[in-house]
C-alpha cells in the first residue's frame, strides 16, 4: 500500500480519536461538540462554496439536498447520544462500542436486505471487527445484567450512537451517489 495513503489514514485516525478525547474531557460534551461543529462549518462552508463556484456551479438534485438535510438531522441525534454516553461513561467503554457497533449495523442490511456479496477481505474485516468487539467489550454482559453502575447507561447510549452512525452513513452513501462526493 502507498505510504502516503497509510500516513493519511493514520493521521485521520489520530484526529478522530483526539476529537473524542476532547469531547470526553470537556465539562459538557454537547457544548464542546456544538462549538466544534460550528467552527468546522465556518471553515468548510466557504471552502466548499468556492469549490462549487470554481467547478462551474454543478446542479444539485433536490433529492441530494433532502438527503443532506436528513444526514444533518441524524448527525445531530448522533452528537446528542454521544454526549450523553460520554457524560455517563469512560472513553474506553463508549468509543469502541459506538464506533464498533456502527460498521456492523451498516453491514447487516447490505448483506441481508440488499443481498450484497462481500469478498474474502471484506469478510475477514467484518470478522475481525466482530471479534474485537466481543473480546474487548463483552456485550453479553449487558444482556445478562452484569454491567452495572455508570457503564450500563453509557453502554446503552453508545449502542444508540452506533445506530445513529450507521444511519447517517447510509444516508451519506446514498447522497454521494447523486452528486460528486466532495459536494
Amino acid at each position: 500500500m502507498d505510504p502516503l495513503i497509510v500516513a493519511l489514514l493514520l493521521g485521520a485516525a489520530l484526529l478522530h480519536v483526539t476529537w473524542h478525547v476532547i469531547l470526553k474531557t470537556a465539562g459538557d460534551p454537547l457544548t464542546a461538540a456544538t462549538i466544534g461543529v460550528w467552527a468546522a462549518t465556518a471553515v468548510l462552508v466557504p471552502v466548499a462554496t468556492l469549490g462549487w463556484v470554481v467547478s462551474g456551479r454543478p446542479s444539485l438534485p433536490a433529492a441530494a439536498l433532502e438527503l443532506a438535510i436528513l444526514s444533518g438531522a441524524v448527525e445531530t441525534v448522533y452528537f446528542v447520544l454521544l454526549s450523553a454516553a460520554y457524560r455517563r461513561g469512560d472513553l474506553s467503554v463508549v468509543y469502541p462500542t459506538a464506533r464498533g457497533t456502527a460498521p456492523l449495523l451498516a453491514v447487516v442490511p447490505r448483506g441481508s436486505v440488499f443481498h450484497e456479496r462481500f469478498d474474502p477481505a471484506g469478510l475477514l474485516g467484518i470478522a475481525a471487527l466482530l471479534a474485537g468487539i466481543l473480546v474487548l467489550q463483552r456485550p453479553w454482559r449487558l444482556v445478562l445484567g452484569e454491567v452495572s453502575g455508570s457503564d450500563r447507561p453509557a453502554t446503552l447510549f453508545a449502542l444508540a450512537t452506533g445506530v445513529a452512525i450507521a444511519g447517517y452513513t447510509a444516508v451519506d452513501r446514498e447522497g454521494a451517489r447523486l452528486v460528486a462526493p466532495w459536494l
